[in-house]
């Protein structure tokens, strides 16, 4: 069962697939009315019906998406030491933030100049105890223009966990027989700021 109406002409990947059963997996563990940030507006998929139950709002550093909060979460990461800062469309969005209980981000750090930024603004973005979702491609996908790193699930692991974040649950998605890794989620708590 789809969470989601596809666009006509859309076929979902096996990727796509196991995100959409984890959705439903993540919006389980969730208290109705939590603020839950979506990083990284699909440009295919609206899941704002899905997550209604939520204060749902999407963030992306890219305005064609039209996301409901215009922010660079490397940037977000770094602003309160830099003090004032230049990008005032940013610092704007920023003040304006509530503290998550909840973050979903998927496909998003293989395009980040920094992923490691990436992440310190996820984990300065949400409260202890909060939930995250996290879809991060692995060396056997695709490569896109924009992407710049992969990491094996051992890698994803140790990111999540270096950054505060305790593993609740997981899957590898391996979707052709040579059962290289191409995708995993990653349901993780929030249990320290970093």
């Amino acid at each position: 069962m789809s969470i989601i109406k596809l666009q006509e002409g859309i076929q979902m990947s096996p990727e796509r697939e196991a995100y959409h059963r984890w959705l439903g997996t993540f919006r389980s563990k969730l208290k109705p009315g939590s603020v839950l940030y979506d990083i990284g507006k699909s440009h295919i998929y609206d899941y704002s019906q899905f997550m209604k139950d939520f204060t749902y709002k999407t963030i992306d550093c890219d305005k064609s998406k039209k996301p409901d909060i215009f922010m660079d979460m490397e940037w977000f990461a770094k602003y309160n030491a830099l003090g004032i800062d230049r990008n005032m469309l940013f610092l704007e969005a920023a003040m304006d933030m509530v503290p998550a209980e909840a973050v979903m981000c998927n496909g998003v750090i293989e395009q980040c100049n920094n992923p490691f930024l990436l992440m310190e603004g996820i984990n300065k973005l949400m409260v202890e105890g909060g939930l995250v979702l996290m879809g991060i491609i692995s060396v056997g996908f695709p490569i896109y223009v924009n992407d710049r790193i992969r990491f094996t699930p051992f890698g994803a692991r140790k990111l999540m966990t270096y950054f505060g974040f305790r593993i609740v649950d997981e899957e590898i998605v391996a979707p052709t027989a040579s059962k290289i890794p191409t995708y995993m989620y990653l349901i993780c708590r929030k249990e320290s700021n970093v």
